[in-house]
């Protein structure tokens, strides 16, 4: 099984695919964790042209990483919990074929989607996460704003979860991913309903 988290910086994806992974014992991958191994701690936001095509192309890497170690674990039968913005259309072209491969295995994909995300809001959440040291390229409003404006509906079936501002705890959040997941009787891995 794998279940991708996906959805904006700051929208919570990160707390909920922990406390799923946790209570599912899957082994979880955060891309901002992945990003730091891999190609380093971001920059503050790129403002060049040279900056941003270096942050295009280091991502893009990530997330190729990132596909080759869900490739291990389909290969291999190991349950995975990821998440990451998947905010590009690129992103999701290196993985659904890699899905496509592995039809027989059941991928989850859950959005997550903030209620309240007005700029108070945004700056008292990029603010915490600043202050626990979590690792993003998202540390503005105005990054967190762009980062919004280009994210695109998941190109698969998936679930979305309401997550802060609404008035459901973390903890409700994941008992709904978890609904959800454990749901028998669905193919593994439909286009999203038009």
């Amino acid at each position: 099984m794998l279940i991708l988290f996906c959805g904006w910086a700051g929208a919570g994806k990160t707390t909920l695919a922990r406390i799923v992974s946790n209570q599912l014992r899957m082994h979880y991958i955060d891309m901002d964790d992945l990003r730091q191994v891999s190609t380093g701690r971001p920059k503050p936001r790129p403002t060049t042209p040279d900056e941003l095509e270096e942050e295009a192309v280091a991502m893009l890497a990530n997330y190729g990483f990132m596909k080759n170690i869900v490739e291990w674990h389909l290969e291999n039968s190991r349950p995975l919990v990821i998440s990451g913005t998947f905010s590009k259309p690129a992103y999701w072209d290196l993985f659904l074929p890699l899905f496509g491969r592995h039809i027989s295995t059941r991928v989850r994909v859950v959005r997550c989607l903030p209620v309240n995300d007005d700029a108070l809001a945004v700056s008292e959440i990029l603010q915490t996460r600043e202050r626990e040291g979590y690792n993003s390229s998202v540390n503005t409003v105005e990054r967190y704003e762009e980062v919004k404006a280009r994210f695109k509906e998941p190109p698969l079936e998936h679930l979305t979860v309401r997550t802060w501002g609404s008035l459901e705890s973390a903890g409700e959040c994941a008992r709904k991913v978890l609904d959800y997941v454990v749901e028998s009787g669905r193919p593994s891995v439909l286009p999203a309903s038009e």
